[in-house]
């Protein structure tokens, strides 16, 4: 089997994780033609084009960046969408460091003690792979802590 490339392919996820889509007409469509997935879902489910970002952003309610489902999905200010991922344990959505460690172990038993990549995780993770990456300083950093290869 080749390998895919960026050119061939319908999707992929970028690299902050994100499901990227071809659909090179769009308005806000990269200069490879892709546009972020989510945007695509929420304007489908409202019947229009969004705003540009600032003005539009649509959030993922569950932190899972692929995850694109409807029901996921929330159209914010950028104001009010900055201040649901402030950090901090004020924060309802905050965290915590040994809930992240727990859910990692949990990620690595569930793949057998093959290794955990970042890929692997982003797929079976309740938490996106950013935020063990911000909580941790680096994602070898949290598997690390996590006591996991």
């Amino acid at each position: 089997m080749r390998d895919k490339t960026r050119s061939t392919m319908r999707r992929y996820i970028n690299h902050q994780g994100y499901v990227m889509t071809l659909c090179k007409d769009h308005p806000q469509a990269n200069t490879h033609g892709y546009v972020l997935e989510h945007r695509l879902v929420m304007e489908g489910l409202l019947n229009r084009k969004l705003k540009p970002f600032p003005h539009e952003v649509v959030h993922h309610k569950n932190g899972i960046k692929h995850d694109n489902r409807p029901e996921n999905l929330e159209l914010s200010s950028n104001k009010e969408h900055c201040s649901v991922h402030s950090i901090g344990e004020s924060n309802p959505r905050f965290i915590d460091r040994c809930n992240l460690l727990v859910e990692l172990r949990r990620v690595s038993s569930e793949i057998g003690g093959a290794k955990l990549s970042a890929e692997r995780c982003r797929k079976l993770s309740r938490y996106s792979v950013v935020t063990y990456q911000n909580r941790f300083g680096n994602w070898n950093n949290a598997k690390r802590e996590a006591g996991i290869k």
